[in-house]
């Protein structure tokens, strides 16, 4: 995410792969949380807000 807007939709795919990762532990709580921490820390970047923001 930090590469830029071309790298965008390859860190989403990574990030849905770490989603499929908490699921598949059980746990979808610390998911929740660190996807909220991103899509804060990441708000003013509004071509990745919206790909962030479908992972939760």
């Amino acid at each position: 995410m930090t590469r830029g807007p071309h790298a965008y939709e390859q860190a989403s795919a990574w990030l849905g792969r770490a989603k499929q990762g908490c699921s598949a532990q059980g746990r979808q709580t610390a998911w929740t949380v660190r996807i909220g921490d991103l899509i804060a820390e990441h708000k003013r970047r509004y071509k990745l807000k919206p790909l962030l923001e479908a992972l939760r």
